[in-house]
C-alpha cells in the first residue's frame, strides 16, 4: 500500500483527483463518493488521518492530510471524584458529541509511571513510522507540564512546542507526530497513558528537553534544573535543532 505523496505524484489520475474541487470537498467531509464515475477514485478519510484513493481495480493508495485539519494536541476535562476515601479518577475515552472523534482509536496498551521526586522528567520521545504513537495522558494524582513538540514536516506548527498543565481533572490526548515530554510539579505524582501502536525499540528517538528553548519559561519560578529527576538516555540524545536539520 503506498502511503506518501513522493510515491503517487508521477500518476497524473491521482494528482487531477487530488487537486479537483470534488476531490477536497469530499475529503473535507470525510464521506465516501457513491460510484467512481469518469476514472476518478472513490474517495474517503480514515481514522488516522489519511485521505483515501480507493480505485474501481481494488488499488488504494493513501495521502497525508496538508491542511489544517491536521489533529492537534486536545486538553479534555474529566471530572474526578473525592471522597474520604481518596479518589476515583475515570480515564473517559468519549469527547463532547459536538467534537471530532479524537478518541476513536484502538487502545493496546497502558503505561503507568510512578513519580516519588517532584521535578522528575521524562521525554522528549517519539517514534518513527509506522510506530508512530497516538497518546492519552491522564495523571491520577499530583500534576505535570505536559510539553509536545510537532514533528510532522508537513505541519504548520513543525518544531513548534505546546504546553499544558495536566491535573487529575484534566487528560491529554497528543496525535501521532509529536515529541512528548512532561516534568512533575509535584511529589508522588502518578502518571497513566494508553498508546494505539507498540512499543519498537529501533523506531524511538529522543529530543533533549533543554533543548527547546522556550521549556524552562513555562515552568513554576521555583524550579531549578540541580534538582532535577532524569534518566542519561533523554539526557544524551539529540537537540531539537539537530532533529530539524536531520529530517
Amino acid at each position: 500500500m503506498k502511503e506518501s505523496w513522493d510515491n503517487i505524484e508521477n500518476n497524473n489520475k491521482v494528482k487531477e483527483a487530488f487537486e479537483s474541487k470534488e476531490f477536497q470537498d469530499a475529503f473535507r467531509k470525510q464521506v465516501e463518493k457513491d460510484t467512481w464515475g469518469n476514472g476518478l477514485p472513490k474517495v474517503y478519510m480514515d481514522n488516522d488521518g489519511w485521505m483515501v484513493h480507493h480505485w474501481e481495480d481494488g488499488r488504494i493508495d493513501k495521502i497525508k492530510y496538508l491542511n489544517n485539519k491536521m489533529e492537534v494536541p486536545v486538553l479534555i476535562e474529566n471530572k474526578v471524584f473525592v471522597d474520604d476515601r481518596g479518589i476515583f479518577a475515570p480515564l473517559t475515552f468519549e469527547t463532547n458529541k459536538k467534537e471530532p472523534e479524537y478518541l476513536n482509536k484502538t487502545w493496546i496498551q497502558s503505561n503507568i509511571s510512578v513519580n516519588p521526586h517532584k521535578w522528575t522528567l521524562r521525554g522528549l520521545h517519539y517514534q518513527k513510522e509506522p510506530f508512530a504513537q497516538t497518546k492519552l495522558v491522564k495523571v491520577i494524582t499530583g500534576s505535570i507540564i505536559d510539553f509536545v513538540v510537532d514533528i510532522r514536516k508537513e505541519s504548520e506548527e513543525y518544531g513548534k512546542c505546546r504546553f499544558f498543565e495536566v491535573t487529575p481533572n484534566y487528560e491529554l490526548y497528543v496525535p501521532k507526530g509529536f515529541a512528548h515530554g512532561f516534568i512533575t510539579t509535584e511529589y508522588n505524582t502518578v502518571v497513566q497513558y494508553l498508546v494505539d501502536e507498540k512499543y519498537s525499540q529501533q523506531d524511538e528517538g529522543s529530543i533533549l528537553w533543554s533543548s527547546v528553548s522556550n521549556i524552562v519559561n513555562e515552568l513554576p519560578i521555583e524550579f531549578n534544573e540541580y534538582f532535577i529527576k532524569i534518566s542519561k538516555k533523554d539526557v544524551n540524545c539529540e537537540t531539537l535543532e539537530s532533529f530539524l536539520k536531520r529530517n
